[in-house]
């Protein structure tokens, strides 16, 4: 799942330049989107999204394709979908002027369904990823409030976002663990075309 995790510690601080504008304003280390925090944040969730269901429920993967000829296609329908989703998630915000979270569920909800279509055996898979997903995030927004109370008034732009928190998580942030979780989930199996069977226990 490296490569998972090493897509979206690049992606992270792209991403960040929307979010810098009406969604959070952390300190960072060089005072700025372009910073480490975002490609640790970035490397972390890619990494834990993909594996985490996978864990929880005691599977692993199985080819359903080993035909040497579909190597290319794989690559070329991976780069596609997250192509895709870049695509949306800057046209969405920069092109048609909408608020991030919009853009957000546009650009991670999309690229999902498509997988949906062509890999329905994937979606519980996903579903449980985005919420084991939240459930992280709980933990760790809540440690973080614990130590540095007040963290999330400072850095969040609640004039632009709605202001309600569960569980010291804000209900967009919800949405934002859910959606990505669902996505990153499932997108190993559907890039090398495999299929999670559940791990049989010896007594």
């Amino acid at each position: 799942m490296l490569i998972i995790s090493l897509a979206f510690a690049i992606a992270g601080p792209f991403a960040e330049i929307v979010y810098f504008k009406d969604w959070w304003n952390p300190i960072t280390i060089f005072g700025s989107f372009i910073s480490l925090e975002p490609i640790i944040i970035g490397f972390a969730i890619g990494g834990i999204a993909s594996i985490i269901a996978e864990e929880i429920l005691g599977e692993k993967h199985k080819n359903i394709k080993k035909s040497k000829n579909t190597f290319k296609k794989k690559d070329l329908n991976i780069f596609l979908l997250l192509f895709s989703l870049a695509v949306i998630f800057f046209g969405s915000f920069f092109l048609l002027k909408l608020n991030s979270l919009i853009t957000t569920i546009f650009s991670f909800g999309i690229p999902t369904t498509l997988i949906y279509l062509k890999r329905r055996d994937l979606i519980f898979n996903s579903i449980i990823s985005g919420i084991l997903l939240i459930l992280i995030a709980i933990n760790v927004y809540t440690f973080v409030e614990f130590i540095t109370p007040g963290w999330i008034d400072a850095f969040w732009q609640f004039n632009n976002t709605s202001k309600i928190i569960i569980f010291n998580l804000p209900i967009n942030d919800f949405l934002w663990y859910f959606l990505c979780g669902a996505f990153i989930g499932p997108l190993y199996e559907y890039w090398r075309e495999a299929k999670l069977i559940r791990i049989k226990k010896r007594n």
